[in-house]
């Protein structure tokens, strides 16, 4: 028995079933599901290397920062990283500020470069 290949229309027939259904979570036209993504880089001496939405950093005292965005990030959530065996806290978020705090493994501030995430709803 020679097996024929099936018309287009019925494929789009199966695939068109609850199970291949898309989903119903809900997005914004940018397809980000409503979060705004921010981010940067900074340096151990407080300046910002890079990042996106972040519009200055400056080194407060030893190995605590504050990060400035180009909006307000008090209701938003925020993630910083650090290098080198060094942990990086966020701290408190006034306005569109964000200080983040890094520490040896003693709890001892210590100046370090970090990355943070920032994500807020749009």
């Amino acid at each position: 028995m020679r097996l024929r290949p099936l018309p287009a229309l019925a494929l789009a027939g199966l695939c068109a079933g609850p199970a291949f259904a898309q989903s119903v979570e809900p997005q914004t036209p940018d397809m980000t599901l409503g979060v705004a993504l921010m981010s940067a880089a900074v340096g151990a001496n407080g300046a910002l290397l890079r990042g996106a939405g972040a519009v200055s950093s400056s080194r407060i005292s030893a190995g605590t920062y504050d990060v400035t965005f180009a909006r307000n990030v008090e209701n938003c959530v925020a993630l910083a990283n650090s290098s080198a065996a060094r942990f990086a806290r966020v701290g408190a978020h006034t306005g569109s500020v964000i200080r983040v705090r890094v520490s040896d493994g003693q709890n001892t501030n210590a100046d370090n470069p970090f990355t943070m995430l920032v994500f807020c709803i749009q």
